[in-house]
């Protein structure tokens, strides 16, 4: 993804959040004290839940594809 397209994400997250996750300067971007801090750890929370979910209905993949022979 290219640079504008990472600032335009950010610019539209913090838009449909209300709330500044990011601070800008002229050396470079960085989380928020406080809502760009706990917005990555509930990020960080939701990649995990979607990883665990994900081998969960692996297994459930591998059944099916070992029960239709493929």
């Amino acid at each position: 993804m290219s640079t504008p397209a990472v600032v335009q994400k950010m610019n539209l997250l913090e838009k449909r959040l209300n709330v500044q996750l990011f601070v800008r300067n002229t050396h470079g971007v960085t989380l928020t004290p406080a809502a760009g801090i706990e917005f990555i750890q509930w990020s960080r929370q939701i990649i995990f839940d979607c990883q665990q979910a994900e081998k969960a209905l692996g297994k459930y993949q591998q059944k099916l594809f070992l029960h239709l022979g493929i």
